[in-house]
């Protein structure tokens, strides 16, 4: 492949997933001679909802932080489906921090309640940062995502657009009594690519 047709087609395809290119030349002194190349661009990716390591504790506890915590409800006690949950101990303008470790394609989160008490996140924000320093609210229609029902539903909330991060930060809004989560995050590789028929 000649460097820079990638680009050049993602251009052309106004970064859709999938277009068909043909070539075409205005004053072709031979029309009936096939020497034109059909090139189909695709961004073919996998499922890309599988959880990314905090309910299985591939996300080593190591990687997880936050603003403060409760005794018992540590970082580490964030995890889907676990025993308990995190809080902080300060709830106001609180957040949680996940290390994914490298790059990733994030396209979602799911959050429960705390499963020892009456406690959970009614409604939340996502930052994202490619460095740990400087952060960027991911925008919802210009406000938060709509949080947990109770202490056990999970509920999921998915990206409209994918973030390509190594951090993610989930500040709560609003909570039930006080803010409690447990969470996964969703996500994948893509892999990006110029298929030839």
């Amino acid at each position: 492949m000649v460097e820079g047709t990638l680009p050049l087609i993602r251009k052309y395809c106004d970064n859709r997933n999938f277009c068909i290119l043909y070539a075409y030349a205005e004053n072709d002194p031979c029309p009936e001679v096939s020497k034109y190349l059909e090139v189909v661009y695709t961004c073919e990716q996998n499922v890309c909802v599988r959880g990314l390591g905090m309910e299985d504790g591939t996300i080593p506890s190591t990687r997880l932080s936050a603003s403060s915590s409760s005794s018992n409800h540590s970082p580490d006690s964030a995890r889907l489906n676990g025993n308990s949950c995190w809080m902080p101990s300060s709830p106001a303008n609180s957040w949680i921090q996940v290390d994914l470790g490298e790059t990733k394609k994030v396209t979602g989160i799911v959050i429960q309640g705390c499963p020892d008490a009456d406690h959970w996140v009614t409604s939340f924000k996502v930052q994202s940062s490619m460095d740990g320093r400087t952060w960027r609210d991911y925008v919802n229609d210009g406000k938060g995502f709509p949080g947990s029902v109770d202490s056990t539903t999970k509920e999921t909330q998915l990206f409209g657009t994918p973030l390509s991060v190594q951090y993610i930060r989930v500040l709560p809004l609003s909570s039930n009594t006080l803010p409690g989560l447990r969470m996964e995050l969703l996500g994948c590789k893509s892999n990006c690519k110029l298929k030839r028929l």
